[in-house]
């Protein structure tokens, strides 16, 4: 029993460590589209 638990807490931190990477890998690719949008925007009006 105690070994379930154990193994089910480490599953836990281990989906939480994944789900904590994969948004910071969405914010991080939504900032580059954001900043190449703003890149261009302004390269057309100059």
């Amino acid at each position: 029993m105690v070994n379930f638990l154990v193994t089910a807490n480490a599953e836990r931190h281990e989906i939480a460590l994944v789900m904590r990477a994969a948004i910071a890998k969405r914010l991080d690719v939504m900032h580059e589209r954001r900043h190449h949008k703003a890149s261009v925007l302004f390269a057309h009006l100059a």
